[in-house]
């Protein structure tokens, strides 16, 4: 498995960002199975990621499903990691 990496500038931190604004506010990556959502899911608490609905998760969305991992970029975007 390929590890995700976020990285942060003070310039882009500086920016304010809507997640409803205009512009790239979601990124979706389709990946093979639940267990592999649940080690990207640790790999992110481990360094300190901000979870989106983590109080949810797997299921954020509400039914059964869609497993899926949501987290937030330095830059606000939605990242989601969903079991294709």
């Amino acid at each position: 498995m390929t590890s995700p990496s976020c990285r942060s500038r003070r310039a882009t931190r500086a920016r304010t960002c809507h997640r409803c604004g205009v512009g790239l506010n979601h990124l979706a990556f389709r990946v093979e199975s639940r267990a592999a959502v649940d080690a990207l899911r640790a790999w992110c608490r481990k360094k300190k990621i901000p979870m989106l609905s983590d109080e949810r998760y797997p299921f954020a969305t509400g039914g059964t499903d869609c497993y899926a991992l949501f987290v937030e970029d330095p830059d606000r975007i939605k990242v989601e990691f969903v079991v294709g």
